[in-house]
């Protein structure tokens, strides 16, 4: 299926906050008072941190990470079935959830980082992309896009369930079958092959 126009806005949305995440982050744990930024420790007076350092990490891998993996799977729309663990909506790609996961993060950063810190100009910025993320995420072409892929549907939750009770009772004995190429395809790459062979 061609990408939609739309989700090549999703794409350049997604790239200010990951990587304006990620170099914060860093030079947050680089210098945690906060001086490669211009912030100033007196910012934190009524936070429980005394220093830039865990907020850097934070901002790292919640703001920076996790949005880059997004990325990543809104271009590849890679099949990592490990992924579906925190999908909320089974019968869309986990790219396509995430993508509303890292809006959300970065509204309810920005807005908890509002109550205890001064004002800077960057909040609302990161706040507009945020809401841009997340009303481009929900446009009708870029749902259609990512749905109905391979991802952990109810059947396919029964059908997992229906292999673990044949294993137990038919092959307990036989360690070798909970290794063979199909289980092992069925499990990990989510392929469509008979695990019972």
């Amino acid at each position: 299926m061609k990408r939609p126009i739309s989700l090549y806005a999703l794409f350049l949305f997604h790239l200010p906050l990951t990587f304006c995440a990620l170099a914060g982050g860093i030079m947050m744990v680089m210098k945690p008072d906060g001086s490669l930024l211009g912030l100033e420790i007196s910012r934190l007076k009524y936070t429980p941190f005394p220093n830039y350092l865990l907020i850097g990490i934070l901002l790292f891998v919640f703001s920076g990470l996790f949005p880059l993996l997004t990325l990543v799977g809104l271009i590849a729309k890679p099949l990592w079935q490990r992924m579906n663990v925190i999908n909320m909506y089974h019968k869309m790609h986990w790219a396509w959830t995430y993508s509303l996961y890292a809006g959300i993060i970065s509204i309810i950063w920005i807005t908890v980082q509002m109550f205890f810190t001064a004002y800077l100009w960057l909040h609302p910025v990161v706040v507009l992309l945020g809401l841009l993320v997340i009303i481009f995420t929900l446009i009708p072409a870029n749902i259609r896009y990512f749905k109905n892929v391979d991802t952990k549907s109810p059947e396919a939750h029964r059908d997992k369930r229906n292999l673990i009770i044949y294993l137990l009772t038919k092959k307990l004995w036989y360690p070798e079958t909970f290794f063979s190429k199909n289980c092992l395809s069925y499990y990990f790459y989510g392929n469509k092959v008979n695990p019972m062979t």
